[in-house]
């Protein structure tokens, strides 16, 4: 028993390991990002289950990492591998929502499935905190949607890191 649990104990060290190391090329490799935090929960439908809203999730996850690489990536230099982290986490929530057909429950899922993959990956209390106001917030999304500037964006992210 206690073997087993020193095994499980070194893989997800090692699964948190190669997340981080994907987090910090220069070029983002999404599908790997993926399937390692799929891996990180065993979880292989984390983000491509049976049901259509995860599959569309997969799609728009990749989707919205791709913008940040393009657009906002070079502002949040800071926060950069943390914000990578987030937006690959950051709808986990939707297609329970969306099932369950209580869409205004999304956050609250998505908080859960997101706190088990940061204390897995032993992200610290002020990330985690970051990842909270950001998920309650949404600056990226409101600049994607043209809602706001992405100076805004950037100085609403900054703040939130402090």
């Amino acid at each position: 028993m206690e073997h087993e649990r020193l095994n499980a104990n070194e893989q997800r060290n090692e699964i948190a390991q190669q997340v981080f190391e994907i987090l910090e090329r220069d070029t983002l490799d999404v599908p790997t990002l993926l399937d390692s935090l799929k891996r990180c929960v065993q979880s292989e439908d984390l983000f491509s289950g049976n049901g259509a809203a995860n599959i569309l999730l997969e799609v728009h996850t990749t989707r919205v990492l791709g913008q940040f690489e393009k657009y906002l990536a070079n502002s949040a230099a800071q926060n950069h591998n943390f914000l990578r982290l987030f937006l690959a986490l950051h709808d986990l929530g939707k297609p329970q929502s969306l099932i369950e057909e209580q869409p205004e429950k999304e956050h609250d899922y998505t908080w859960g499935k997101m706190t088990e993959i940061l204390d897995d990956l032993k992200v610290n209390e002020n990330k985690k905190h970051l990842a909270q106001a950001l998920l309650a917030g949404d600056p990226i999304g409101e600049y994607l949607q043209d809602k706001i500037t992405k100076e805004e964006a950037v100085d609403v992210m900054q703040t939130m890191a402090r």
